[in-house]
């Protein structure tokens, strides 16, 4: 079995990946990839505590590398340390990074270029799948998530930090991909098929970014754990 690293938000659609390569049995995923800015440890564009994901990681039974970047960082310098990681990774010969995209054709492109680059590959399970396809099989398996952050120019703010759920789903938008494909809304998983048990959480503040994107922080409930 070829090994290979997954690329992790901590979203619904990496899990949704993660699914499909454990059932598919095609490759062994020796560790989960995320990238988190330097100074608040958070997912840049999500903003989920390193804790979050530790977690995550910890009721998947994986080992999860952080690459590190600061903020604002731009294309180059992300690019460099990524390579710093994947290369370590090509040492031992795991050569294939997985990936949740759905549909974007410039977002595939740049991944596959620039892990060309390097001698690794792109693989994408999810990649055409109907969208709709997806919601459902993330209803049926019992998947369980919360908007972290929004896009306030298509969501309302209403949308935020709210489980995923089939009403949740009935009120989006019809101009909103029902995946959150274009980047309208991100996810936590909190529980899913693949985990040992499902992770407490407490809701936290809301804040904005950039004037556009409104994003919950939710941290481990310890009272509940």
């Amino acid at each position: 079995m070829k090994k290979a690293l997954l690329s992790w938000s901590g979203g619904k659609d990496a899990a949704i990946a993660l699914t499909e390569i454990y059932k598919n049995k095609d490759y062994e995923i020796v560790a989960l990839l995320t990238t988190l800015t330097e100074d608040d440890k958070r997912v840049s564009m999500h903003g989920v505590r390193k804790a979050l994901l530790d977690e995550q990681a910890k009721m998947l039974e994986l080992p999860i590398e952080y690459v590190y970047i600061p903020p604002h960082a731009n294309n180059q310098l992300y690019e460099q340390r990524m390579k710093k990681l994947l290369s370590k990774y090509l040492n031992y010969n795991v050569d294939t990074v997985i990936f949740g995209d759905l549909f974007i054709e410039e977002i595939r492109h740049y991944r596959e270029n620039q892990l060309s680059n390097i001698g690794m590959k792109a693989v994408f399970p999810l990649w055409q799948k109907k969208p709709e396809d997806l919601i459902n099989k993330f209803l049926y398996e019992k998947y369980q998530a919360v908007t972290v952050c929004i896009d306030q120019n298509v969501l309302p703010v209403s949308f935020l930090g709210k489980p995923l759920n089939e009403k949740f789903f009935s009120k989006l938008p019809e101009t909103v991909n029902i995946c959150g494909e274009h980047g309208e809304y991100h996810t936590f998983v909190y529980d899913c098929p693949l985990f040992k048990q499902a992770i407490p959480l407490k809701k936290g503040n809301i804040t904005t970014k950039w004037n556009r994107f409104a994003l919950c922080d939710f941290q481990i409930d310890k009272k509940s754990s």
